[in-house]
């Protein structure tokens, strides 16, 4: 089984700093398809250009998750936040009908301390967000994330998510010298049919060319 595999623009191709470009080098690189977090800053009709001027396919987008340097990573179990986070779930629906991306990760927020109340929002909030998505033919997405790269993330256990890789401790290529063995990880996701893409949300150790090799010494495509 070929897997499929998925450009991260939001960490891949960081040589270029306007992610618009990324769409393009990513293409240029043998991608069929990329996935992004949220474009800040870029209009939806920006976005749309640069992704259908690649003739690239966008799988994935974050959603709109707030003010990042306010500590701001997504209202979804934030009590009290109801209502920024049917904004952000408009907004984001926005950009990924304009993409024709079928897939959106719904970001949970920071919560220091969580209590039942979390629970009882994130829960009514996805419902919000599944009726939204339904709508429009668009999946919703979760993914925990570990409490080393994101401290106090509220979703934080790993029995369920969307696939994406990196090597350990560096977030490097998954050839590069760390913790995991991914020969032997992409093994096991052969053998269990998971069929959808891999995001490949590391950060490159040299060039993003230079270390797309390992793609190909480990007997895959793009």
């Amino acid at each position: 089984m070929a897997f499929k595999l998925a450009a991260n623009l939001s960490f891949m191709f960081t040589e270029s700093p306007n992610l618009m470009t990324r769409y393009r080098l990513a293409k240029e690189s043998g991608f069929l398809a990329v996935e992004s977090g949220f474009p800040f800053g870029y209009t939806v009709q920006q976005v749309q250009k640069a992704k259908n001027d690649a003739n690239i396919d966008q799988v994935l987008i974050n959603v709109f998750t707030g003010d990042v340097t306010k500590g701001e990573l997504g209202f979804a179990a934030i009590p009290g936040d109801e209502d920024k986070f049917k904004n952000s779930i408009t907004l984001t629906i926005d950009y990924a009908k304009a993409l024709n991306c079928k897939k959106i990760h719904v970001m949970a927020g920071i919560v220091e301390n969580p209590t039942a109340a979390n629970d009882t929002v994130y829960e009514s909030n996805l419902r919000y967000a599944v009726d939204q998505f339904q709508k429009e033919g668009i999946i919703g997405i979760i993914e925990p994330i570990n409490p080393y790269s994101v401290p106090n993330y509220y979703l934080n256990c790993f029995d369920k998510g969307h696939i994406q890789i990196a090597q350990v401790p560096h977030r490097n290529e998954p050839n590069t010298e760390g913790e995991l063995n991914y020969k032997y990880i992409f093994s096991v996701i052969k053998d269990i049919g998971y069929s959808g893409y891999i995001g490949l949300e590391y950060k490159p150790k040299t060039t993003t060319i230079e270390g797309l090799k390992w793609i190909e010494n480990f007997g895959y495509k793009q």
